[in-house]
């Protein structure tokens, strides 16, 4: 009797429990089917090979040093200034953020072991090890200094993956190359131009599949052979974000190598 009861009492409890996963995992897979992208078969080595023919070091310049205006909306506050920036190939990035009088207010400068923070009135000098980079406390996005490097220099952000491949929106028409991490959770989306020659923005993914930023290269220009962002707009998805407008560039500047890590004044 008792080994009946048992029997009994497991077909009670697994049973509508059973016909709720199999309800839900139909449910999933039919609005799957409805929103799905598009994704061509067999595209994998055509992708990476496009990828790579994207990261090029010819289509970007080493160093890169600009002038233009940023601005910055949070949740609850707004602010803009000039800016002025240095940075190289290896992710190495200094911003110098202007004040009314046109002199530096303050400065950042990461030189991918530390990152530098200094405030000029009243002065404050600040260096932190990390090994993220991150300037999400900074910026209000999570974004790390070398990510910022490369998309001023034009740039892919180098993520690490495990598979890539093209996908289609068959609403839009979009297409873009999709870089992907365990549990087929994206890491980075690389939205396409011009019959998949250039890119127009890109999304990165944190290891757990939520947007951490969106940024849209909205104007170019060509200087000395490369195509350099002119206005930039990178969001995360509070609708917090960053805008930047260059002014003046300088691909392939001399720098020097303390620029990166300044000292105490």
């Amino acid at each position: 009797m008792t080994v009946r009861r048992q029997h009994s009492w497991r077909k009670a409890v697994f049973a509508p429990l059973l016909c709720i996963c199999l309800t839900v995992c139909q449910l999933s897979s039919c609005s799957g089917l409805a929103v799905r992208p598009e994704r061509e078969p067999g595209d994998g080595l055509l992708a990476i090979q496009l990828l790579a023919q994207l990261q090029a070091e010819g289509k970007s310049p080493d160093t890169y040093k600009g002038i233009g205006r940023f601005g910055l909306k949070g949740e609850k506050s707004s602010r803009s200034a000039r800016i002025a920036w240095a940075v190289t190939r290896s992710g190495a990035l200094r911003l110098e953020i202007m004040g009314p009088t046109g002199q530096p207010q303050y400065t950042v400068a990461a030189d991918g072991h530390a990152i530098t923070f200094i405030s000029y009135q009243p002065y404050r000098f600040q260096r932190q090890k990390t090994k993220t980079m991150d300037l999400q406390d900074l910026l209000s996005v999570s974004i790390s200094t070398s990510e910022i490097a490369d998309l001023l220099a034009g740039r892919i952000p180098e993520t690490e993956y495990l598979s890539l491949h093209f996908e289609r929106d068959p609403a839009g028409g979009e297409e873009a190359l999709v870089l992907k991490s365990w549990w087929d959770r994206p890491v980075q989306k690389v939205y396409l131009k011009d019959g998949r020659t250039a890119f127009k923005a890109i999304e990165a993914f944190s290891f757990q599949g939520s947007l951490r930023y969106r940024v849209a290269f909205q104007k170019t220009r060509m200087i000395n052979g490369f195509e350099l962002p002119a206005a930039l707009l990178i969001e995360n998805s509070k609708g917090e974000r960053i805008t930047l407008t260059v002014d003046r560039f300088f691909p392939n500047a001399v720098l020097p190598e303390d620029l990166f890590s300044p000292g105490p004044a």
